[in-house]
């Protein structure tokens, strides 16, 4: 699999993401530190159930370290 990272205003991932569909994608990617949760739902409630699955960069630094929970 590779993700490609699609992050921009919204209007313009969505044409983004139907590029990649559209030459055989599996997988899209934003940057959560770009476009934020709010940006992330809307771009998730845009695109039809059953399209290839996003992950976010950068969302690991976050959630995953055991040092942001200390």
């Amino acid at each position: 699999m590779y993700a490609c990272n699609i992050t921009g205003e919204i209007d313009e991932m969505l044409r983004r993401h139907d590029a990649i569909i559209t030459a055989g994608g599996t997988c899209v990617m934003v940057s959560m530190n770009s476009i934020g949760l709010a940006g992330s739902g809307g771009v998730a409630t845009a695109l039809p159930r059953g399209d290839p699955p996003a992950t976010e960069n950068g969302w690991g630094m976050y959630s995953r370290s055991p040092a942001h929970w200390k």
